[in-house]
């Protein structure tokens, strides 16, 4: 099945990959499979395909959400604005930063 594709969902992609952002968080957001999202950033040339190399999540699931929390957080953001940004939970986004600073001391 073909989709349609805005100017407004492809400006997201593009956002995203110059953040750095995960394309799962934008997946969620936009209610497709992060498959989905990396197939139409190689097709507007937001990224070039290269034999071996995948974008990875750690090895778990769910485990991109709280180190891009961090990495925001430590890049300054607030809470609100992360929340904004990546779609997780008031609860995930404090708990993430809690774990991190407890790891760190």
């Amino acid at each position: 099945m073909s989709r349609k594709w805005t100017a407004e969902e492809d400006a997201l992609i593009q956002e995203y990959a110059a953040k750095g952002l995960s394309y799962s968080l934008l997946a969620k957001r936009l209610g497709v499979t992060r498959s989905t999202i990396c197939g139409r950033a190689f097709r507007i040339g937001v990224v070039s395909a290269k034999p071996g190399e995948r974008q990875r999540n750690g090895g778990k699931a769910g485990g991109g959400i709280a180190r891009e929390v961090v990495r925001l957080r430590n890049d300054g953001l607030s809470y609100d604005e992360i929340i904004e940004l990546t779609g997780a939970r008031y609860q995930t986004a404090v708990s993430a930063c809690y774990r991190a600073r407890k790891r760190a001391a």
